[in-house]
């Protein structure tokens, strides 16, 4: 009986253990599973001309943003982004600060957002800016709402996301009930 409950124990254990890893199929079985040659991971495996980095980060965006047919899935987000990202995909850079940003299967940290945003922008992610601005513009969760660092990354953004860019501008504006200003940036976002 005792032989009985210490093997139990170390088998519960190890599968703690592999829980706990996180692990998910790759992404050539995950199309397998899908069983639908059109799914969005048998799609992505198919991408001949995709770095493995591409593939996976393409892997965390799907499962962070529910539009894509794939059910929203944080955790194997934040799984496929990590990935990415230690290969130095700044994109994936990103995505890691926006889970942290909304709080998707992570405890929503500005700070650590700010982190990786920071790293996004630095290795040249074109989203980083504009998430930046909107970091500082919100403000919360560990970081100080900043209005002027907010203009800053909006206003550098503008060249890579101009529509986010001025749309960020005119909510600062607004904010300061600078309601002229605010329509000339809408204008310039619609634009």
């Amino acid at each position: 009986m005792k032989y009985i409950v210490l093997c139990s124990t170390i088998l519960l254990t190890s599968c703690a253990g592999l829980v706990s890893q996180n692990e998910y199929p790759s992404i050539e079985k995950e199309c397998e599973i899908s069983e639908d040659s059109n799914s969005e991971p048998c799609k992505i495996a198919s991408m001949n001309d995709w770095t493995e980095d591409e593939k996976e980060h393409h892997m965390g965006f799907v499962n962070f943003f529910p539009n894509t047919g794939v059910p929203q899935d944080c955790s194997k987000a934040k799984y496929w982004f990590e990935k990415a990202a230690k290969k130095g995909n700044a994109k994936s850079l990103d995505g890691l600060g926006g889970l942290y940003f909304t709080g998707c299967g992570v405890d929503r940290d500005f700070k650590k957002a700010e982190k990786y945003y920071l790293l996004a922008n630095e290795r040249g992610s074109r989203n980083a800016m504009a998430n930046l601005g909107d970091l500082y513009h919100e403000g919360g969760y560990g970081l100080k709402e900043d209005p002027d660092k907010a203009m800053y990354w909006y206003q550098l953004a503008i060249e890579d996301t101009p529509a986010r860019a001025y749309s960020g501008i005119a909510n600062l504006y607004i904010d300061q009930e600078n309601y002229e200003e605010a329509h000339k940036n809408i204008v310039k976002a619609a634009d």
